[in-house]
């Protein structure tokens, strides 16, 4: 897990790194486009690492109780679990 201070310049310290693990999950609370997941997206291209970035998409979103708005948009607990596996099985799938 990783805390970035900032989200540009990003860390070529941080690409490396991250381009060392088979995927990686950006779960950020605020929009994903443009956010931080897609700048790293972006800096992994060459590795090959897939990036998957759980957040708020780029709508205007229904009002609603801030717990449930989080879990509708998938980075709750529960969809940053299911995030994780998906991740797993599409290694599974592509090395098979």
């Amino acid at each position: 897990m990783v805390d970035p201070r900032w989200l540009l310049p990003l860390s070529l310290d941080l690409v490396e790194m991250a381009a060392g693990y088979d995927a990686v999950i950006s779960v950020e609370d605020g929009i994903v486009h443009g956010g931080f997941g897609w700048a790293l997206r972006d800096g992994l291209t060459q590795a090959a690492t897939p990036v998957r970035c759980l957040g708020v998409p780029q709508i205007f979103p229904e009002h609603g109780e801030r717990a449930q708005m989080i879990a509708d948009f998938g980075y709750d607990a529960d969809g940053i679990e299911r995030a994780a596996r998906d991740a797993v099985s599409a290694l599974g799938a592509r090395d098979s």
